[in-house]
């Protein structure tokens, strides 16, 4: 210690004057230094109480969800305590599929947790149901934040609780309820929660494979591949296997699964080795070594789909699958179903033989194998034992049971499966056109595939043909080109069953059981609703053939006619009759029998048809003489008289409003003449001649134009008094054409020339009469009356002559 002292001492001394400013150098230094070691120490203080305040959020954040789910899964556990969920409606009697843990609404069902931090969880639950035991109901709850899908969430909760409960109290007698019965009186009469575990340790599926003859060594190499009729031996390698507490499920793959969120439907097929799910699949023969970690198992059979995960439920949980990233995302635990095809064995119906009507409808029933849903029934037209079709026929995947209609262009039928893969019930297609009635009745499957339509003895009786009966045709209403688009066959409560149009008018008849190349005859009605009948009587003047090249069939429920041209009448009904070769029955001799659609179901009027008057148009004449009408159907069928009608006339077409006057004594000399009295004018010159029967009108307006008739000038043949010497005195004066409705003026025109004058108050009491009072005109003088109309003035005559004295 002495020999530090002199240091100390040396430390003490004075310090030069050269020394001092070093010194204090060095201070400031060492003061800089102390700052910045305090600086750093504050620091590393402040980091070190950020990173704890940190960590106090997050421990909170984390304890805060987990505080969550176990307020989610205490809720779920009192709601499915008293409701259980058994019904026969909801599959929740087996550790999967998981479901909403309590169900409101309407389905999809979910069942979420909504927490007063904003964090929101989903509880599942999936229930092993034994009814005979004390532990009558083991319900595995998984909770997860929302979103998350049901089988997602099963894999990989967040937390996860198991809970047994007793629906029974102690000593009771009474026998259970059946699995699919709802407890109502002791339902959660005890309850023991079993385990209660953050993030579990789920069971895995490593991967599968065929056991065969030597089965795969764990973990398998990839996943398998078996038929759709199921029975494949597969053995299932992972871990976390139980023995007596496993479930293996099937669940068919969609192809959506990704970002860890299950978004196959809850609806998607579900097979399962506990036998409390049932039909439509059930996975068998599960043989669990919890020692090696492998299961043993049948693979279902199954009806539609061809990819399922294989999946592997313990009082855990559900082994996870699909997910991007894991070792599970791969072929691994896939189990794919090759759907060949299907082989039809037999085709039947409720009473032989095979066939049925050309409207379709019947049923037939296919039994065979490998069949699934998805797949198609087509009807493919055959004669001889071979399909008529250039090349195989295929039919493209549908997820719908019903069958595209562009299905190898053939007819397609819907489909039934009945879920046992060996029975299709099929309803035959209605069929409107084919040289044959035969068809091949074959089964395609999703692929493509199809099964044989090959007759090996070359007998068509030997195989799966459907035979076809043409169809009485039955009509049921008439639809013309007049009539607005809003009528078709297709809107039963506005068809029609009349029309009308002149030849060569398009017409669709509505109906059933329609085919190509049937017949279509017009049978004249008469009077009374009575027809010709031209079943018996064909040639019979009141029938008329339709030529087949004005007939076309658009389907089995509609086929335009193209109405002919009749030699007499002018309403007919309309008739349909199967056509030759295709008879609807047979007589007692053998002889075919061509079956005629309804009687009197739908009627077709010509209007009539003016073609000219006589003497020709433009026709000149004066009220009541005779016209002359030429044209077309003017003798009604029940024999009731047209109706002739001048129509007004004004720059070639109706005078608007225009005046309508009718003629009388019309008589119908023929099937094209008609005769007439012309009536009085009332207004203008020029008038349209029209006829109206019961089948219609010969015109209403537009081109072409009807013939004319023109009214002729007045006459005036007598005037009364005809001498007068007082100006307003009324002269009565006699005549024809005169217009009543206005148009009409007398003028007294000076026999020797000079200056008109016309008369007052003039009123017209007829066509052929009229008053009018005498102006003041010059005494000792011979006037001319002269009547004017549009028509004209009368040409003056001594007939005429009036002299004011």
């Amino acid at each position: 210690m002495r020999g530090t002292l002199p240091t100390r001492a040396r430390a003490r001394r004075p310090l030069r004057a050269g020394s001092r400013k070093g010194e204090s150098g060095s201070t400031l230094i060492l003061a800089l230094m102390f700052m910045i070691v305090a600086g750093l120490l504050v620091g590393a203080l402040a980091d070190s109480a950020a990173n704890d305040l940190g960590n106090t959020l997050n421990f909170k954040s984390a304890r805060d969800l987990q505080s969550d789910a176990r307020a989610a899964i205490n809720e779920a556990i009192q709601s499915i305590r008293y409701n259980p969920l058994l019904t026969s409606s909801v599959t929740t009697l087996d550790a999967s599929p998981p479901v909403a843990c309590w169900q409101k609404g309407t389905a999809p069902y979910t069942s979420t947790y909504s927490a007063s931090d904003g964090n929101s969880i989903g509880v599942w639950c999936s229930t092993a149901y034994n009814p005979s035991s004390g532990a009558t109901r083991v319900v595995t709850f998984s909770a997860c934040l929302s979103g998350v899908g049901a089988y997602s969430c099963a894999a990989r909760p967040l937390l996860q609780a198991v809970v047994t409960f007793d629906d029974y109290p102690s000593g009771y007698t009474t026998a259970p309820p059946p699995p699919d019965d709802q407890c109502v009186t002791y339902c959660g009469t005890d309850m023991t929660v079993d385990s209660l575990i953050q993030d579990p340790t789920m069971p895995t599926v490593t991967g599968i494979g065929l056991t065969g003859a030597s089965p795969p060594t764990c973990p398998a190499a990839g996943g398998a591949t078996g038929p759709v009729t199921g029975g494949t031996e597969i053995t299932i390698c992972g871990t976390g296997f139980v023995q007596n507490a496993t479930t293996v499920n099937f669940v068919e793959e969609s192809g959506n699964v990704q970002g860890g969120l299950e978004t196959v439907p809850l609806d998607d097929l579900v097979c399962s080795s506990n036998l409390q799910l049932g039909p439509p699949c059930t996975v068998t023969n599960v043989t669990v070594n919890s020692a090696t970690q492998q299961i043993t198992a049948d693979a279902p059979e199954v009806t539609q789909g061809s990819t399922y995960f294989v999946t592997v439920t313990t009082p855990s949980g559900t082994s996870a699958y699909g997910y991007p990233g894991s070792p599970y995302n791969s072929v691994n635990d896939v189990y794919t179903y090759a759907t060949g095809a299907p082989i039809l064995s037999n085709t039947t119906l409720p009473v032989q033989p095979l066939q049925g009507d050309t409207v379709g409808g019947t049923e037939v029933t296919l039994t065979g194998s490998d069949f699934i849903t998805g797949s198609c029934v087509d009807f493919v037209e055959e004669n001889g034992g071979t399909a008529l079709n250039s090349s195989p026929l295929t039919c493209p995947p549908s997820p719908s049971t019903v069958c595209p209609p562009t299905c190898a262009a053939q007819y397609v039928s819907p489909v039934t499966l009945d879920g046992t893969q060996t029975v299709i019930q099929a309803v035959a297609p209605a069929i409107f056109a084919g040289s044959y009635l035969s068809y091949f009745v074959e089964v395609v499957s999703p692929s493509g595939a199809a099964s044989s339509t090959v007759c090996p003895s070359g007998d068509a009786s030997t195989c799966d043909v459907f035979q076809y009966l043409v169809s009485t045709p039955l009509v049921s209403g008439i639809v013309d080109g007049m009539i607005p688009s809003t009528e078709t066959c297709s809107n039963d409560l506005s068809v029609s069953e009349s029309a009308s149009g002149p030849p060569g008018t398009t017409v669709t008849l509505c109906g059933t059981g329609f085919y190509t190349g049937e017949s279509v005859t017009l049978e004249q009605e008469y009077n009374g609703g009575a027809e010709e009948d031209c079943a018996t009587n064909p040639s019979s003047s009141g029938c008329f053939a339709v030529p087949s090249s004005n007939v076309n069939v658009l389907s089995g429920s509609e086929l335009t006619v193209s109405v002919p041209t009749p030699s007499s009448g002018s309403t007919f009904f309309v008739e349909v009759t199967t056509p030759n070769p295709f008879p609807c029955d047979n007589n007692a001799d053998g002889s075919n029998v061509f079956c005629t659609s309804n009687d009197q179901a739908v009627v077709f009027s010509y209007p009539p048809m003016v073609t000219g008057i006589s003497p020709m148009s433009p026709s000149t004449g004066a009220a009541g003489s005779t016209l002359t009408i030429n044209g077309h159907y003017f003798a009604s069928d029940d024999n009731s008289t047209p109706t002739v009608s001048l129509l007004e006339e004004s720059s070639n077409n109706l005078a608007s409003p225009p005046v309508t006057v009718a003629a009388t004594n019309v008589q119908v000399t023929s099937y094209s003449v008609i005769t007439a009295t012309v009536p009085p004018i009332e207004a203008g010159t020029t008038y349209f001649v029209t006829v109206t029967t019961p089948g219609g009108v010969s015109w209403t307006s537009g081109s072409p134009y009807p013939p004319v008739f023109r009214y002729s000038p007045p006459t005036v043949t007598q005037v009364n008094p005809n001498k007068s010497g007082t100006a307003g005195a009324t002269v009565t004066v006699t005549g024809t054409d005169f217009y009543s409705t206005g148009g009409t003026t007398v003028t007294f025109v000076p026999v020797g020339g000079g200056s008109s004058v016309a008369g007052t108050n003039v009123t017209v009491v007829s066509s052929s009469q009229l008053s009018v009072k005498v102006p003041t005109l010059p005494v000792n003088t011979e006037y001319y009356v002269e009547v004017t109309t549009p028509a004209g003035t009368n040409t003056t005559s001594s007939q005429d002559e009036y002299e004011f004295t």
